[in-house]
Parts: structure tokens; sequence; C-alpha cells
């Protein structure tokens, strides 16, 4: 019997999420260029600031988003993970240590498990 243990909002995270965000900052970024251009001032910090906010941005749904797994299903004796179009099956005995960062949103659970060539 399979359990999805997965979040039901991975999708909001990875997907819309990040378009709403680089979405309007870019429109923004436009709309402070042709700003500048049609009034001929140009202004350097918020161009500035909102090429620093694109960045940012992406380098914090990097680190915290686009690594998040689609789904993760319980199996019997497995986890089954999916990410895109990969599927990976972890049995639960070649797991060692689990750890969750409460802190973090979204919350992640990440497993330590053992690698089968080692063993």
């Amino acid at each position: 019997m399979k359990r999805q243990l997965s979040s039901s909002t991975p999708y909001f995270y990875k997907k819309v999420f990040p378009a709403i965000w680089f979405g309007a900052l870019s429109l923004f970024l436009v709309g402070a260029i042709a700003g500048s251009i049609q009034g001929g001032t140009f202004h350097t910090s918020i161009i500035v600031f909102l090429t620093v906010m694109l960045g940012f941005g992406y380098l914090i749904m990097k680190i915290l988003v686009f690594d998040l797994m689609d789904q993760v299903t319980e199996d019997g004796n497995a986890l089954i993970v999916r990410n895109k179009d990969s599927e990976e099956r972890i049995l639960l005995l070649n797991i060692i240590n689990v750890n969750d960062n409460s802190f973090v949103n979204p919350p992640r659970i990440t497993p330590n498990h053992a690698d089968s060539s080692k063993l």
C-alpha cells in the first residue's frame, strides 16, 4: 500500500511562486528602465536594487526551493522519491538518519542514507 508523505504544495513552491517573483520584479525592472528612458533621468538605484533582488531571489530559491522533490511516497519497506521525470526507490533499511529543518519554509526532511556501493 502506497502512502504519500510529501506535502501537496511543491508545485506552488517550485513553479507558481518563482513565476510571480521573477515576473513581478522583471516587470518593475522593465518599467523602471522604460520610465528612465522616457523621462530622461536614469534611476540607477532602483534598477540596481531590482537587479539585486532578482539575483538574491534566485539564490535563495536555488538553496531552499528548486531542490525540493515533487512527490515522496512510502511503499511498504521503501520510499519512492519523484522529481520531474526521474524516480528513485530508497529502502528504509538504508536510511541511517533523518534530519528535519523546522525553521524553514517550506519545511523539509532530509534522509542520510547509506550508499549501497560502500556497504
